[in-house]
């Protein structure tokens, strides 16, 4: 998934170059190269990349994006309790946040 993340925003910051997807991008490969989910997660969570939301979203004026990304990086705590949730959740809400990229133009 998050493999298909990282092609969809380049693919789109091509499109749009001037809503920063490009950035994403670079979030989304760098996840992509962690071997494990919560070094994917990790990546997707660190301050570079939340950084890079909120410049999309001032770009764009786009809430969706960081409403879906919010949802993914509390995530950072799992529990082998709620492992099986936590990577449910993970998976649906990269799901939705690949469904929001789709929509610029």
């Amino acid at each position: 998934m998050v493999s298909k993340l990282a092609v969809d925003s380049q693919n789109k910051s091509v499109k749009s170059p001037s809503a920063g997807l490009n950035s994403l991008y670079s979030v989304f490969k760098a996840a992509n190269a962690s071997s494990t989910v919560f070094g994917q997660n990790l990546t997707l969570c660190n301050p570079t990349a939340k950084g890079d939301v909120q410049m999309i979203k001032m770009n764009t004026g786009n809430s969706n994006l960081t409403s879906l990304y919010q949802t993914i990086c509390p995530l950072t705590s799992f529990t082998l309790q709620n492992l099986s949730n936590d990577f449910t959740l993970l998976a649906i809400n990269l799901l939705n946040l690949d469904s929001v990229i789709q929509t610029y133009p």
